[in-house]
């Protein structure tokens, strides 16, 4: 087994390492290979064992050899502060336990991996692409920006990307504007913005249409989501800096919740593992066979700890 690369960065490791071919023939799963290429880090790099583990690539190499590339958190120190009893002021928050969880992540002393943070930032912004899906203007404006930029290469227009989403911008405000009628009213947006033939506008716009529908919906998301950060004057880099505070204050709840549940000694029994499997499998419609296949019971102990954790900060909470 070799390690061929091994990054740490602000409590994050990335690391790349091969598995000869017989211990990946030894592991008998992906799997177990995993778990074998973590033990070996761990003891080369003199590590602690890794949390918030995510295999980013695994590829099988044609000798047998097993290549995979990981990235995890190095545990940090976590120091509880005061949890019991915390004061909140809901006057500007609309909600109570969020309020609370957050007053006492406050109180909390450690320095978040900067893995988790990001990855916060990446669920936060699945959950505005989500949100920004079904937004009709920004859907036009993001197939408007995508046949300009068609017309622009097979035209030789000569645009930049400014100047694409600028006349872009322009073209799907005329065209909402119009009530978006129909394709003539589609090619009359262009008056004044971009000097094409409409026979061209006509077929890039057919195009589009048919590209549209051989898309898959994350790309459509990620092309609407470019669409509102224009009209927002925000690059995706401004916009990930201002989720980063509120993204490194989650990532600490994550941390108190668990320090909280080992300083409480909360358990989570076998009853209420049982519970929580026959709920998920009323909730997703799967057997409980393959809820715990598919979760794990570590994972679902886990996650009623935390659920417990958060009620004993919660119901102990002040209402100023």
């Amino acid at each position: 087994m070799t390690i061929t690369n091994c990054t740490v960065d602000r409590g994050s490791v990335y690391a790349d390492i091969l598995l000869a071919p017989a211990d990946a023939a030894a592991a008998g799963s992906r799997q177990e290979a995993v778990r074998t290429a973590l033990a070996a880090l761990a003891q080369e790099k003199g590590l602690a064992p890794l949390i918030y583990i995510r295999v980013t690539a695994m590829d099988a190499q044609p000798d047998g050899s097993l290549a995979i590339s990981l990235e995890g958190a190095i545990p940090p120190e976590v120091i509880l502060g005061q949890y019991l009893g915390v004061e909140v002021d809901i006057g500007h928050c609309e909600d109570f336990e969020d309020a609370a969880l957050h007053a006492a992540a406050k109180n909390l002393r450690v320095a978040v991996p900067e893995i988790i943070i990001r990855r916060k930032i990446d669920s936060a912004l699945l959950e505005k692409e989500t949100e920004l899906l079904d937004s009709l203007s920004l859907n036009t404006l993001a197939d408007v920006r995508a046949i300009i930029a068609e017309l622009n290469d097979t035209l030789s227009l000569d645009l930049d990307d400014e100047e694409i989403w600028r006349k872009a911008m322009k073209v799907a405000e005329n065209y909402i504007g119009m009530g978006m009628q129909d394709i003539g009213a589609f090619v009359q947006a262009f008056d004044g913005v971009l000097d094409v033939d409409a026979q061209d506008i006509v077929r890039a716009a057919e195009r589009r249409a048919y590209a549209r529908g051989e898309m898959h919906a994350a790309q459509i998301a990620d092309e609407v989501f470019d669409a509102w950060l224009r009209t927002e004057g925000k690059t995706r880099e401004a916009w990930r800096a201002e989720q980063r505070e509120y993204a490194e204050l989650l990532g600490r709840v994550d941390f108190l919740l668990a320090a909280v549940a080992d300083e409480e000694g909360v358990t989570a029994d076998d009853e209420e593992l049982k519970r929580a499997v026959r709920d998920l499998a009323a909730q997703y419609q799967m057997n409980e066979d393959e809820v715990l296949a598919s979760a794990g019971a570590d994972a679902i102990r886990y996650h009623i700890r935390m659920t417990k954790a958060n009620r004993i900060i919660v119901e102990n909470a002040k209402n100023i």
